[in-house]
């Protein structure tokens, strides 16, 4: 049986926010193998961006409340959404693996094992999660190592962020018992110790107060009823690592190689514009703020 080939002028291959983005305001169709790229719940813009139905945010940061942006991950849907219905992105979630072959088509296999063979005559490439790609002629191991954990016990569920200007432990997430420590890397080949993380994790829980379960009072001077806190700990659960920074490839004229900029960012966010579609999908919100969960 003769496979079918489906021809494309251009396309876009990711699924991190630029991605999206570039593929939404080109009006060019999307598609990716994996979802990683995705930003997480905790990622927000900077407040300077406003989107049409969508709110910034009032975080507990340090123990202030600071004014952050919209989270990326409500974008990411609504593009995502609205790119669908359009027919724009025709895989969705299906898509397991990629391989650009030597004929230079893309060939895509599905959650169901099947193959889709694409010929894109240039191709936009936010990730590479895709085998075949040119000879490499600069390696680049930039980028970001998320710890997530969750504390044993607390006295108080939080919903906070801690931002250090530390080379080691970045910044953290928490939401109520769970959390999330955001490390960022120049080389992600470089071990970095989870107990190491723990430890740090716990001392900067103690600076802002985050404290172990009441376990009674202290029996001296029983009268002041002096509270006693359990010793504060937590586990880790899980590591994801992802690479923030494209290598450098030998030139080839179908084949785009987009590198994740602050610039590309906004230069980006300018050039979303909500359509038609996407003011009958989402109705207005009220503009009372809202607090971060995970």
């Amino acid at each position: 049986m003769r496979s079918i080939v489906h021809n494309y002028d251009k396309a876009v291959f990711g699924s991190n926010m630029h991605a999206m983005m570039y593929a939404y305001a080109n009006q060019l169709p999307l598609f990716y193998s994996s979802l990683q790229g995705k930003p997480r719940s905790f990622e927000f813009f900077d407040p300077q961006y406003s989107f049409s139905n969508l709110l910034k945010n009032d975080v507990l940061c340090n123990n202030e409340i600071k004014t952050y942006g919209i989270k990326k991950i409500n974008l990411w849907h609504s593009l995502a959404l609205i790119h669908s219905m359009e027919g724009l992105m025709p895989l969705g979630n299906n898509a397991t693996s990629a391989r650009l072959d030597d004929e230079g088509l893309l060939k895509i296999i599905t959650l169901n094992s099947r193959t889709l063979i694409l010929k894109i005559n240039h191709l936009y490439l936010f990730e590479e999660n895709v085998e075949g790609l040119p000879e490499t002629t600069k390696i680049n191991n930039e980028g970001i190592i998320y710890d997530y954990f969750q504390f044993n016990s607390l006295n108080e569920h939080k919903t906070m962020f801690i931002n250090t200007d530390e080379p080691f432990v970045n910044q953290i997430y928490i939401n109520k018992k769970n959390g999330v420590v955001v490390t960022k890397v120049d080389e992600l080949e470089a071990e970095v110790p989870d107990y190491a993380i723990k430890f740090r994790v716990l001392e900067l829980a103690k600076q802002y107060n985050i404290k172990g379960r009441q376990n009674g009072i202290y029996h001296y001077k029983k009268e002041l009823k002096i509270p006693r806190f359990l010793k504060l700990d937590l586990r880790f659960n899980k590591r994801e690592i992802i690479k923030t920074k494209l290598n450098e490839y030998k030139n080839q004229n179908n084949l785009t190689f987009m590198q994740p900029t602050d610039m590309i960012e906004h230069q980006l966010i300018q050039e979303i514009q909500p359509n038609r579609l996407w003011n009958l999908l989402r109705s207005p919100h009220s503009k009372k703020k809202t607090i971060f969960s995970m």
